[in-house]
C-alpha cells in the first residue's frame, strides 16, 4: 500500500483508514489527515508488515492524530501530530520503531505512545503541553536523544520508559517527573542549574527522575563573539554545557520551532530562523547569530 501526495482533511468522520490484511509494506509520504471529526490516520495490519511514514501530518483531529497497529517495524520521519483530542502518535509493533524529527504537542492525551517489542528510538522529537506523558515507550528498550519534552500536564512525565536512556535533551516543567524508567538520563537541562529532583541529588530543584545515572546535567550557558565594528555584523556562538556534556544540534524537531530565544535591546539579530530584536535559535551549526 502506497499513499503519497494525498490529503484527507476536514471530514466529519475519520481521515485515512487503511486495513492491510496481508503481510507487506505500507508507505505514506507527503500526505495529511487534518481537522477531521474522528481519527486522522488509522493503519491496521491483519498480518504483519513494515510501515514507513515521511513528511506527514495528523493535526487537530477529533480523536488520535496517527494510529499504527500490528506493524512488524515502523520508521517515521518529519511527522506532525498536534492538537488532537486523544493521543498524538500511537504505534504498536512487534519489531523496532524509529521516530526522527517529529512533533507531537498540545494533544489531549500522550504525545508519543509507542509499544515496540524490538525497542524504539526517538531522535530530535518534541512533545510539549500534552495532557499526559510526552513520551510513553514500553515493550522494549527505548533510546531518546536530542528531545524537547516540556510542560506536559495532568501528572504527566516528560519521558516514561519501561527501560532505556534519555540523553542530550531539554526535560522541564512537566507536571510530574521529567524522566522515569530510564537507567541513564544524562546531559539534560532539567529546568534548573541545580539538576533534577532526586533522592541522590538533595539540592536539585528541576524536574524529577528515578534514573540511577543523571550526572552530568546541563547547568551552564556560554557565549563567544568575534570582534565587532559599528554597522558590521559579528558572529555570536553559544553553548549549553554541564561537566563533560554538551547540549547540541537541537534539541527538538529540526523542522519545528527553535527551543531557545535570544533577544537584544540595542541591535538587530539574524539567524537561520529569522531576524529582529528577538530570534529563535538552536545550539550547534544553526546556533550562530549575527549581530548588527
Amino acid at each position: 500500500v502506497v499513499v503519497t501526495g494525498s490529503a484527507a482533511n476536514g471530514n466529519g468522520g475519520g481521515g485515512w483508514n487503511i486495513n492491510h490484511g496481508d503481510d507487506g509494506d505500507v508507505t505514506i509520504t507527503n500526505s495529511s489527515a487534518d481537522d477531521n471529526g474522528s481519527g486522522g490516520w488509522n493503519v491496521n495490519f491483519g498480518g504483519s508488515g513494515p510501515v514507513s511514514v515521511t513528511n506527514v501530518t495528523g493535526n487537530r483531529n477529533g480523536d488520535h492524530g496517527m494510529n499504527l497497529n500490528n506493524a512488524s517495524t515502523a520508521t517515521l520521519s518529519r511527522i506532525s501530530t498536534v492538537a488532537n483530542a486523544d493521543t498524538g502518535l500511537n504505534v504498536n509493533a512487534t519489531g523496532a520503531v524509529s521516530i526522527t524529527d517529529a512533533t507531537s504537542t498540545d494533544n489531549a492525551d500522550e504525545g508519543f505512545n509507542v509499544n515496540a517489542l524490538g525497542g524504539s528510538t526517538f531522535t530530535r522529537v518534541m512533545a510539549l503541553r500534552n495532557g499526559d506523558n510526552g513520551v510513553d515507550a514500553y515493550g522494549g528498550v527505548a533510546t531518546v536523544t536530542s528531545a524537547w519534552l516540556q510542560g506536559n500536564l495532568d501528572e504527566a512525565v516528560g519521558a516514561n520508559l519501561s527501560a532505556g536512556t534519555v540523553t542530550g535533551s531539554i526535560v522541564c516543567d512537566n507536571d510530574d517527573d521529567g524522566v522515569d524508567g530510564a537507567a541513564t538520563a544524562e546531559g539534560i537541562w532539567w529546568g534548573s542549574a541545580t539538576g533534577p529532583t532526586a533522592g541522590s541529588n538533595p539540592g536539585g530543584t528541576g524536574d524529577g527522575t528515578d534514573a540511577a545515572a543523571f550526572t552530568p546535567w546541563i547547568d551552564t550557558i556560554g557565549a563567544s563573539a568575534d570582534p565587532a565594528s559599528a554597522g558590521i555584523g559579528s558572529a555570536v556562538r553559544f553553548t549549553f554545557t554541564g561537566g563533560a556534556s554538551v547540549l547540541g544540534e537541537g534539541p527538538g524537531d529540526a523542522f519545528g520551532p527553535a527551543p531557545f530565544t535570544v533577544s537584544t535591546s540595542n541591535c538587530t539579530l539574524t539567524s537561520s530562523l529569522g531576524s529582529g530584536a528577538s530570534v529563535g535559535a538552536r545550539v550547534g551549526a544553526a546556533g550562530t547569530l549575527t549581530v548588527t
